[in-house]
């Protein structure tokens, strides 16, 4: 006997649109990009476009729903990403979710041991720097190995920062960069050239036109996604005509304000707006990035905890491919606290995403028989298989009763975060590269800040 036709989820998540809601924002964005047009001022950029049939009046450019269509089903639908040495560690596609940090605030000199800890979270898959320089490659290199997402702030960065990885092995693959335009239905100078030099040299872009909400934007979340959804696409088309193929990552980004006027970086209107994203980017069968996972509580109390573990798991169930947490360097110490209590909440996250498999392996009939009513399945080879699979084990949170923790430790959660910050610290390995090819990423360095002078 066998099934046929059998649709199964296995795994928890929800549609956060149909087809008809995602084909509705997918022609309002044409209709933007084909009757209004985006304002791009690269040369290149505005022949290539011209070239392609669209209408280019000044720095206007109409972009025709056929040639969108034609640069999106042409971009891959995957992309893989490896680690420092070359070895497959991240890939990119449909409903994979994978978790990482977009870090902030901290200079060269004192990040090693950020580095350090991110190096040591098990649920941790890429570390992000945001406004950071090349020296910090360096750093990341000398405590990890794990893909990094980069943005490229000066001319000749980038090509800096893929000669370091082709030390290592990486070749550019341990790499994805973020570009997120000021404006999303304007491509400058400076984002256009971001564009073509990853698409050149291969690495995975991350295209993130931002919308600020009540502000630049409507109050509207649909308009902004539409917005934003009509940006990212004529990134998209100036990415693929420069090198057809290349890996881009959908994704936009939604900032409301607060009520004293400063930018709101996680929340139930950054979720929604992350969902619809995400939504769309499926829907173009593109890898997407998610930036729901973001948190602005810079401690480990319950603020922290509570956004974080709402922002991680509506990332999750949304299905965004990559998902950060953007925390602040200001306060070192405390930031280095809070990733391991992050690590711990995306452990959950990543247990109760696994879902639950019914099959004859799972409910084994026979062996149910064999235990009958009132058995154990404790000394069972079943057992043995699945309980450490199946059930979550916490590094730091209590989960036994009240006596045995008062009995063991009694101590508090922060105060196991600390201790194990302290333990990853003590290591002696650091986890990343050997010196001499640190030496040789100096030597980059060095150059590069000539060539800039």
């Amino acid at each position: 006997m066998f099934k046929i036709n059998n649709n199964i989820q296995q795994h928890p998540g929800y549609r956060f649109w149909d087809e008809e809601q995602c084909s509705r924002i997918h022609q309002n964005s044409l209709k933007l990009l084909e009757e209004n047009g985006v304002k791009i001022t690269n040369q290149q950029a505005l022949k290539l476009l011209k070239n392609a049939g669209c209408s280019v009046s000044s720095n206007q450019v109409k972009i025709p729903p056929l040639l969108v269509r034609e640069m999106i089903t042409g971009a891959p639908e995957r992309a893989v990403l490896t680690d420092a040495l070359g070895e497959r560690s991240i890939v990119l596609e449909r409903n994979r979710v994978n978790f990482g940090t977009l870090n902030t605030g901290t200079n060269p000199a004192e990040s090693g041991d950020l580095f350090k800890v991110v190096e040591s979270l098990l649920n941790f898959d890429f570390i992000g720097l945001q406004g950071f320089s090349v020296e910090h490659f360096q750093t990341i290199r000398a405590y990890s190995r794990k893909p990094v997402l980069y943005t490229v702030g000066r001319p000749g960065n980038l090509q800096a920062l893929i000669k370091m990885s082709q030390i290592t092995g990486g070749n550019g693959s341990d790499l994805m960069i973020y570009i997120a335009p000021e404006n999303c239905l304007e491509l400058g100078d400076i984002t256009v050239n971001k564009l073509f030099s990853c698409a050149e040299e291969g690495i995975a872009v991350i295209y993130l036109p931002q919308e600020m909400l009540n502000t630049v934007s409507s109050g509207s979340i649909a308009c902004s996604l539409a917005r934003a959804n009509a940006g990212c696409l004529a990134g998209l088309v100036v990415h693929q005509l420069h090198k057809r193929g290349a890996p881009f990552i959908y994704g936009s980004k939604l900032m409301p304000l607060g009520r004293d006027g400063s930018q709101i970086y996680g929340g139930p209107e950054t979720s929604l707006f992350n969902a619809g994203s995400v939504a769309m980017g499926k829907y173009y069968n593109l890898p997407t990035y998610g930036n729901t996972g973001s948190v602005h509580f810079y401690n480990t109390g319950l603020a922290g905890a509570m956004n974080a573990t709402f922002g991680l798991m509506s990332a999750a169930f949304a299905g965004s491919s990559l998902i950060n947490v953007l925390y602040s360097g200001e306060k070192l110490e405390s930031d280095l606290k809070y990733l391991l209590m992050i690590d711990e909440i995306a452990g959950m996250v990543k247990h109760f995403m696994k879902g639950v498999s019914v099959d004859d392996e799972t409910v084994p009939l026979d062996l149910i028989d064999q235990v009958g009513p009132g058995g154990e399945f404790v000394t069972s080879e079943h057992t043995m298989r699945h309980f450490k699979s199946e059930t979550w084990f916490p590094r730091f949170m209590n989960r036994a009763h009240f006596s045995k923790w008062l009995n063991e430790d009694g101590k508090a959660m922060g105060d196991k975060l600390e201790a194990g910050v302290e333990e990853i610290l003590k290591r002696e390995d650091p986890g990343g590269v050997s010196q001499e090819q640190l030496t040789e990423m100096a030597g980059i360095i060095e150059d590069l800040k000539l060539s800039q002078e």
